[in-house]
């Protein structure tokens, strides 16, 4: 017997009363498609016109050895949906990635840390994968959302970025694309300590 792959279209999930499937796991109904649009965004990235745009005329990050390692202090734009929200995110020397968002605990559902990994892809190019959990109301996991990301430094304090999101099973796997991708802008943080 053979069974075909379920739909994850988005609108499916919000407007159906189906059980969703992930894999062969039968899932209730997700009615928070809506929130994982809101959070699909998080932090997600790809190529996108911006890097085109900065690379087109010249990088002073190209003639200067900068590294992404540090705290950013970053606004993300949902460029589909018109929501513009802050964020940090952290880049570790050991290749961890570290999240956190303005909009992580609204609306509804709280999303969990979000963790992943980067690397550096190339001289200026710095490809990240992060992931969290969405829960329901009674705090039980749904599903995970995975983002792409890719970053550029404009110079060693700022950076660009854009990104994809994916909604998976809880192991991971059985990703689909949710069709939410996103411009990031940038400024690293900088410690100031107290003045004298």
């Amino acid at each position: 017997m053979t069974i075909s792959p379920p739909s994850y279209h988005p609108a499916h999930i919000v407007n159906s009363s189906p059980p969703v499937y992930f894999g062969c796991m039968k899932r209730k109904t997700l009615n928070l498609a809506g929130a994982a649009f809101m959070i699909a965004g998080m932090l997600s990235v790809t190529n996108s016109p911006v890097f085109a745009q900065i690379e087109s005329h010249g990088s002073s990050a190209a003639n200067e050895e900068t590294s992404i390692e540090g705290t950013w202090l970053v606004t993300v734009d949902r460029v589909n949906q018109g929501i513009k929200f802050t964020a940090f995110q952290s880049f570790t020397a050991g290749g961890v990635a570290l999240a956190t968002g303005s909009i992580d605990r609204t609306p509804p559902p709280a999303i969990s840390p979000i963790y992943g990994g980067w690397t550096q892809m190339a001289r200026n190019r710095f490809d990240v994968t992060i992931y969290f959990f969405v829960f329901d109301v009674n705090g039980k996991p749904l599903f995970l959302i995975k983002n792409n990301e890719t970053f550029r430094l404009r110079d060693a304090n700022h950076l660009i970025g854009s990104g994809v999101a994916f909604m998976c099973d809880l192991e991971g796997e059985h990703c689909v694309g949710i069709g939410s991708p996103i411009q990031v802008t940038g400024k690293r943080v900088v410690p100031e300590g107290v003045p004298q």
